[in-house]
């Protein structure tokens, strides 16, 4: 790129930097302005001047902002860049379509070059202010994905020790994508059908010049283009793919489902393998003709034959790509110069289905003994199938969570706790959507549990309180005539530090681990942090109304008001924590009786709809009045809830208990003998007011749900 581009480059988000950046892109649409384009591209010429004149309006709104490098002026950048991105599309399909006169292209290119130079030289600016964002979030994602990242063939190390840091030709006559993975992957596969193992392949610290010469001899071949280049492609997919595929039946076959985790090397090695083989199969058709005469001339196998096994490919493939998509979407929410959107939603969905899809290859692995594992999973309508679930799971979890936007530690916080605590080991689904069965989500938290999660993050909460009272001990000293709403609200924040102190202490020795010893603590915690807000607010108004909260006063007085104004943030964070966990524990509850609702009304289905004969048997009869029972037991319970947010909640055993007594009661008996006279699926369409009456509980009970979580102020 030319020198003379350099001064479109911003250099960094000080507001004269900034001003210097829109100076030079000011020149470049007053240039712009000068070309003038005939033709059949005028229009579109005319659409990207415009849109650099809203780049410049976008960039004008970050100038004008008080404070140019904080997080709020980085996320407008970021709107600058996309008008920008948009801006350089439409300018570069001119240049791509202009006439050939040398001057006009000449024009045109140049104004390209700058406008890419300056829209490059944003991600430096982005990247260094976000730095501390991206190297904290690196060490939450690596708790879970260290190994995993670590070992794909594309990974930062890997790519060393494949490329040894040099560049190398990315063009492909024959169209091989050499941009993204396709050395990388054919590499794996070259490297196994020569005898390596894949722990010798992924091991970032082994074989780097075998590793080198075989990736720069794949990118030289695919760089070729030729008839020899072309055959000895076909060579290397076809052994290459033939070794990914025994190694993947071979592992497949071995590995246990305590093994199946990303700590765990071989099934990492296998996720890999598996995403090597589908990144493959990618590229292969680029040289379908010369893999048919290898097949059908060396290999001596039916061309046909060869094609349809060798894409039909398992679960295996897919569970890599989603495992990569989950870790890249936690970095993505934990950029808070980013828009959340419904990113924490599609990240559990992410868990969700991973872990859906690992139980489901074991359970395919069970059921079909005899089928190579690679392919467990290959038919279409399963597939089909589980996008239909995941977008019932993704518009479930919408409905669950929408959380619009987090701070940076709450964004933190929650990833953290998504990813790394442990509570969404199990969290999977039932039901399934292509057979019209309703998907239910089990095992994952509650909206307020991850926004306790958030609220958690970073300092100990007794640490920062107790830091807290220092500090406005400090800030009394040396004063002789300290106000008393001063004292006041000081020893209020010191009760608090204690209670917190104490409350910290409980759970390291798990004094309070059953819900009723945990609701009075949390109860008496809330109580505490609310008059220390109450009595911080008080001391504030106070200076308010001497015109002092906003400058003017003495240092000694500044001092103690800037303190308060923390201490009072942080009192509110521990007041918002303390009253969602007591919420949480009132939806925890009901969440319990709500999947116990879910897994009667499947089994009535279940009973009902797999009847033998006409009438029921007496077992059936016994099952059947069971399962109805405990529906509308539930159905009550969540209904008594969602009336009274106060009201205490029944748990999974209290409810079983008054499903066994419901069984015996004369209501019941009489529906007994109903079903005498009622075919089973008869039976199901008598008793949809059961199943409308449920829904209806349900609906009526997360909206309450949502409405208890709004309880608790500021959450």
């Amino acid at each position: 790129m030319p020198n003379n581009v350099e001064q479109y480059k911003l250099k960094s988000m000080s507001k004269a930097d900034l001003k210097a950046h829109r100076t030079a892109l000011n020149n470049l649409i007053n240039e712009m302005n000068g070309i003038y384009v005939t033709g059949p591209m005028m229009d579109k010429y005319g659409e990207a001047k415009e849109w650099f004149a809203k780049a410049k309006e976008d960039l004008n709104d970050v100038i004008s902002m008080k404070d140019t490098t904080s997080l709020e002026a980085v996320k407008q950048l970021r709107d600058y860049q996309s008008t920008m991105d948009t801006a350089l599309f439409k300018l570069n399909e001119v240049n791509k379509r202009t006439a050939a006169n040398a001057i006009f292209k000449k024009k045109v290119n140049a104004a390209c070059e700058k406008g890419l130079a300056a829209r490059d030289s944003l991600n430096d600016v982005i990247d260094t202010k976000m730095k501390p964002y991206t190297d904290k979030a690196k060490k939450v994602t690596d708790k879970k994905f260290g190994l995993f990242l670590q070992r794909r063939i594309q990974s930062k190390e890997n790519n060393q020790t494949l490329t040894g840091g040099q560049p190398f030709n990315k063009t492909s006559p024959v169209g091989y994508t050499m941009t993204r993975t396709a050395v990388h992957s054919t590499t794996v596969g070259y490297l196994l059908s020569q005898g390596y193992t894949p722990e010798q392949i992924f091991d970032p610290t082994q074989l780097a010049e075998k590793k080198q010469e075989a990736f720069r001899e794949v990118a030289a071949h695919m760089n070729g283009g030729t008839a020899e280049d072309q055959k000895w492609m076909a060579e290397v997919f076809v052994n290459g793919v033939g070794k990914i595929i025994d190694t993947v039946n071979e592992i497949g076959r071995e590995i246990t489902p305590e093994e199946a985790n990303l700590q765990n090397k071989k099934f990492v090695d296998l996720v890999h393998l598996s995403s090597a083989w589908h990144d493959i199969t990618q590229e292969m058709d680029r040289c379908k003709n010369e893999i048919t005469s290898y097949v059908r001339d060396v290999k001596k196998e039916d061309p046909e034959v060869y094609w349809t096994d060798v894409n039909k490919k398992g679960l295996l493939t897919q569970i890599g790509q989603t495992f990569s998509e989950e870790a890249s979407m936690a970095k993505e929410i934990m950029n808070p110069s980013k828009k959340l959107g419904y990113n924490l939603e599609s990240l559990t969905r992410f868990i969700i289905s991973n872990n859906h899809s690992v139980k489901t290859f074991f359970k395919l692995r069970e059921e079909n003994p005899d089928t190579p594992v690679c392919k467990l999973g290959s038919d279409n309508n399963y597939i089909a199938g589980s996008v239909l679930n995941e977008n019932e799971l993704m518009n479930s979890l919408k409905t669950q969570y929408g959380f619009s936007d987090l701070s940076a530690d709450q964004r933190f916080g929650i990833v953290d706790h998504l990813l790394n605590s442990g509570e969404l080991k199990n969290a999977d689904y039932i039901g399934d959507k292509i057979s019209g069965e309703k998907v239910v989500i089990h095992g994952i938290p509650s909206r307020n549990e991850l926004l306790i999660a958030g609220a958690a993050y970073g300092e100990n909460r007794d640490q920062m309180m107790a830091s807290l009272a220092k500090n406005i001990d400090a800030a009394q000293t040396g004063v002789s005539f300290g106000s008393s709403e001063y004292n006041e609200a000081a020893k209020a924040v010191k009760a608090l530090s204690e209670q917190l102190k104490d409350y910290g202490a409980k759970v390291k020795s798990k004094e309070i681990t059953r819900n009723r010893d945990k609701v009075p603590v949390y109860k008496e915690m809330r109580e505490k942090a609310r008059i220390a807000e109450e009595k911080i607010n008080k001391y504030l108004e106070l200076k308010d109304s001497q015109g002092l909260l906003n400058g003017g006063a003495s240092p000694k007085t500044q001092k103690r008001i800037n303190v308060m104004k923390k201490a009072l943030l942080e009192v509110k964070k521990s007041r918002e924590m303390f009253e969602a966990k007591l919420v949480d524990m009132h939806t925890e509850r009901a969440q319990g009786a709500l999947q116990q609702k879910y897994i009667a009304e499947r089994a009535i289905d279940d009973i009902a709809l797999n009847a033998k004969g006409k009438n029921l048997t007496d077992e059936e009869k016994v099952r059947l009045s069971k399962g109805v029972a405990a529906a509308s037991v539930c159905g009550d319970e969540l209904s008594r809830l969602s009336k009274d947010p106060e009201a205490e909640p029944k748990t999974v055993q209290e409810l079983v208990r008054h499903a066994e007594r419901r069984v015996t009661s004369k209501p019941f008996k009489d529906t007994v003998k109903l079903m005498d006279r009622k075919d089973a699926r008869n039976y199901v369409t008598s008793n949809k007011a059961f199943n409308e009456h449920f829904k209806a509980n349900h609906d009526e009970f997360m909206k309450q749900v949502k409405k208890n979580a709004a309880r608790a102020k500021g959450l």
